[in-house]
């Protein structure tokens, strides 16, 4: 948010970028200042309403929920805010503690508890029927569009379609093989200077394509399809031995349609457990 300034604003405008995503976090100052962002909250209302006065109607942001710092009235008050600013998407994820992070580290000291699950689960439920009942589809666990704006990149994540990354960091697939450029902004640039792209290629086996579908496509309103995995994979999830389908079904986590299986509202807060109980080993 700190860096969109009107003039930068107004260089992606005649580069022709179309689609902003901002990654807010929080409007609150005590949340911010908690997981180090640079930006303050009106630095945050103020970007996306420049955005709006340069042109752009096609507008995503990012909330964090689970924030220790974040009450539920304070939350509410999170999504209040972003609802009050007619954007046309929203991204919200969890807080996660990661091993090798800032987080991470003032957990292993024992100056940072975990995040409380219980407190999550109700800042996202809030978020859920929010946002729904102001027009947003919760298309994916993490993500909300007003009707004609899912994001078509993250969709090519999770429908297994082919997708290219241009840039430091950015990720590419082909279907078969995933190749990830580096990061550092500096030896990208040296590394075009002599013609050359800077990347590493991992190629994916049966097992890695299998999972990933299983992962990616059980967070999505169109689930997942038994039919693909069966005639793509040759994976028969519906008869694998050891995997516990019909228990989910019974205890109303899962629902089926046809070949199709699906998150129900309560399944979607055991969505990564779930999906890792169908994994190949």
């Amino acid at each position: 948010p700190e860096d969109l300034s009107p003039k930068v604003l107004g260089d992606l405008q005649a580069l022709g970028v179309n689609r902003l995503s901002i990654g807010i976090q929080s409007f609150n100052q005590s949340n911010l200042e908690f997981i180090n962002r640079c930006h303050s909250g009106e630095e945050a209302l103020r970007s996306v309403q420049n955005a709006q006065k340069a042109g752009f109607d096609n507008i995503s942001i990012d909330l964090i929920y689970g924030i220790h710092t974040s009450s539920q009235s304070v939350f509410e008050e999170d999504v209040e805010k972003a609802l009050s600013l007619n954007v046309q998407h929203l991204s919200a994820y969890c807080l996660t503690i990661e091993e090798k992070t800032f987080f991470g580290r003032k957990h292993q000291q024992g100056a940072l508890p975990d995040v409380d699950d219980e407190k999550a689960i109700h800042q996202f439920k809030y978020l859920v029927s929010a946002l729904q009942a102001n027009g947003f589809e919760h298309y994916e666990i993490s993500n909300f569009a007003k009707e004609g704006y899912r994001s078509r990149h993250n969709t090519s994540y999770w429908q297994d379609k082919i997708y290219l990354g241009v840039g430091p960091g950015a990720h590419s697939y082909d279907g078969e093989s995933r190749q990830y450029n580096v990061t550092s902004n500096n030896a990208y640039v040296r590394a075009l200077e002599k013609g050359e792209i800077p990347f590493e290629k991992e190629v994916l086996s049966r097992k890695d394509r299998i999972n990933e579908y299983l992962m990616t496509s059980l967070r999505t309103v169109w689930g997942t399809d038994l039919r693909l995995l069966r005639e793509r994979f040759g994976y028969e999830l519906d008869r694998a031995e050891g995997k516990p389908l019909q228990g989910y079904l019974e205890q109303g986590l899962l629902a089926q349609q046809d070949e199709v299986i699906r998150l129900t509202e309560e399944g979607k807060l055991f969505a990564d457990q779930i999906a890792s109980d169908f994994f190949v080993g």
